[in-house]
């Protein structure tokens, strides 16, 4: 019996290890996890891409940085000289010379000659303040200023501009003390000035200057000087509406302003 035992136990740790003979020998075979190291072909794919990525950068980045940063350096060049058609129009329009409030446009239209009248007095004094004389005491005190140009609208240096006009009762002085009488020369720029009163009204006539203005060598202009917003201007046979005078104020004083044009010699 205890042979059988052993037989069968025998037999049985003999089938055991068969079993376990034949598992073993089965596991290495179907167990191919050993074939993920082998198709672990990561190793491939770093080398295929780094050299596809790396190459494109360098050919993309010198071709657009060059061209570009030069280009803008031309165009900032022609910009500059368009000041320069700016400059020249600023400095022509600053010299054009005005007349009687216009720009004067060569050749001017000369000034209209007027009658002398018959109290007229050769040879007065120089000088172009009249307000100190006695018999314009009492008289509203005036400048009279302008200018003398030649028919190219460039100043007369040195013309003779002679005044004279009714004193403060408007009378004519025509004795030697030469009241509300004198003459002046222009200076450089052609540019005159008197001081004296607004002339009196007197019956027949409207409140008016006589002057005689004379360029170096020239001929002389004869003619009057009127004011605006004078009632008597509308009933005087001689008033001339193109020798009005234009007013301002300087300090409260009235000033009356009138450019002459005359025959340069």
């Amino acid at each position: 019996m205890m042979k059988t035992n052993l037989k069968t136990l025998m037999s049985a740790v003999l089938v055991g290890g068969l079993l376990t003979a034949c598992s073993n020998a089965a596991t290495p075979t179907a167990a191919p996890p050993t074939l993920p190291p082998v198709i672990a072909p990561a190793t491939l794919a770093p080398s295929a891409v780094p050299p596809t990525a790396t190459r494109p950068a360098p050919t993309s980045a010198p071709t657009a940085v060059p061209p570009t940063a030069t280009s803008p350096a031309p165009t900032s060049a022609p910009t500059a000289p368009a000041a320069t058609p700016t400059t020249v129009a600023t400095t022509a329009s600053a010299t054009t010379q005005m007349l009687n409030g216009k720009p004067c446009v060569a050749p001017a239209a000369l000034t209209p000659a007027q009658t002398e009248g018959p109290l007229y007095v050769a040879n007065p004094p120089q000088r172009r303040n009249f307000q100190a004389d006695v018999a314009n005491r009492g008289g509203k005190p005036l400048i009279l200023l302008g200018q003398v140009f030649g028919q190219d609208c460039k100043p007369i240096a040195n013309a003779r501009v002679d005044l004279w006009h009714t004193d403060a009762k408007g009378e004519y002085d025509l004795s030697k003390t030469y009241t509300s009488r004198g003459y002046f020369n222009t200076d450089a720029n052609g540019s005159y000035r008197f001081e004296t009163i607004f002339p009196e009204i007197y019956p027949g006539r409207t409140a008016h200057f006589h002057l005689k203005v004379t360029p170096p060598n020239g001929t002389t202009l004869t003619t009057q000087v009127y004011f605006p917003d004078v009632t008597a201007n509308n009933r005087d046979g001689i008033f001339d509406a193109k020798l009005l005078a234009r007013m301002s104020k300087s300090g409260g004083t009235d000033v009356a302003n009138f450019d002459f044009v005359v025959v340069r010699r």
